[in-house]
């Protein structure tokens, strides 16, 4: 590759934020949600509430989850592991 043309800047990568962006992903954030939910014994979360869990990241989703389905505080930490986990293999 050449220099760029004047006016213009040459760039190496471009990054997207797919999910919910450029894709629908929510039935399966809803999914992987849903699992953690299940194996805690609380209720599974209805897909299309789960938008309105979405925009802080995977630890508020978390936190908004286990809110909403009545659970009592406890540690995050393997709750979040778990969901990324199951997310991933989606």
């Amino acid at each position: 590759m050449g220099r760029p043309e004047p006016g213009f800047r040459r760039f190496d990568g471009v990054l997207f934020d797919m999910d919910g962006t450029l894709l629908d992903t929510v039935a399966d954030i809803a999914a992987a949600m849903n699992s953690v939910l299940v194996a805690e014994g609380l209720p599974e979360l209805p897909t299309p509430h789960c938008c309105r869990l979405l925009g802080d990241g995977t630890a508020g989703l978390v936190t908004k989850a286990l809110a909403w389905a009545g659970a009592a505080p406890r540690p995050m930490t393997d709750l979040i592991v778990r969901y990324r986990q199951r997310y991933a293999c989606c």
